[in-house]
């Protein structure tokens, strides 16, 4: 989505997933199979940073989005929007708690700010899922033919549920309610996954937020990268 206040092992687990699904699982084996669907744990903690940079069209054109991550939480993220104007919004957090948009005037960002754009690092998200959420619970509410359906609690303190398919066992789509409209759903849904430096992770993302789609076209997607942008405000 587009950034202002309208924003918004592994052979193991894949037998002992497979073997198990007529058991009932709890949510440390969905979650984890998940994890080591992607890459085993070797290579997972041999990543430092991620930098990917996306095309995307939203409801009021097209724009690109690139994100730079690491896994302690620091973000530096970035929206170049081509709509009648070029408009540029850049912003940095630090430890995933605070953040600060760059440009002429430096303001600190809100904490549903920081949460939504963290929620743009889509790769490293599906990478450290059991931190980026809590109290997971298995949905006795709703059943799924083709998913396993996971209660959780986001930072902000908010409920959300975690959709993981039963055939590949990724996390597919993940459903919140807007930080800025109570009375509004956001439905993240990841897609064409590939394989990259021995990790498997998305080229495409869809949100849907309310009446409106934004779609992520990963052009780049890059681990390790020496091109990482660690920015310091203080200096």
């Amino acid at each position: 989505m587009a950034f202002g206040r309208t924003i918004f092992v592994s052979f193991f687990y894949g037998v002992f997933f497979s073997c198990s699904s007529t058991q009932p699982l709890s949510t440390l084996e969905i979650v984890n199979a998940s994890i080591y669907k992607i890459g085993s744990k070797e290579i997972r903690e041999n990543i430092k940073n991620i930098v990917t940079i996306a095309e995307c069209i939203g409801p009021n054109g097209k724009y690109r989005t690139i994100v730079h991550s690491d896994d302690s939480g620091y973000t530096y993220f970035k929206q170049i929007k081509e709509y009648e104007t070029v408009q540029i919004y850049e912003a940095v957090i630090y430890d995933g708690k605070s953040g600060f948009t760059l440009g002429d005037t430096i303001q600190e960002l809100s904490e549903e700010e920081i949460f939504v754009i963290r929620s743009h690092e889509f790769h490293q998200m599906l990478l450290s899922i059991n931190k980026r959420y809590n109290d997971f619970e298995i949905a006795k509410d709703t059943v799924s033919k083709d998913d396993h359906i996971i209660h959780a609690i986001t930072a902000l303190g908010k409920s959300c549920s975690l959709f993981f398919n039963k055939r590949h066992q990724y996390l597919d789509k993940i459903v919140l309610i807007n930080p800025d409209n109570a009375n509004e759903f956001i439905i993240t849904q990841v897609t064409n996954w590939k394989l990259i430096d021995q990790i498997y992770l998305p080229y495409k993302v869809t949100i849907q937020q309310g009446d409106n789609y934004y779609h992520f076209e990963f052009k780049e997607i890059l681990i390790n990268s020496s091109n990482f942008k660690k920015i310091d405000i203080n200096q």
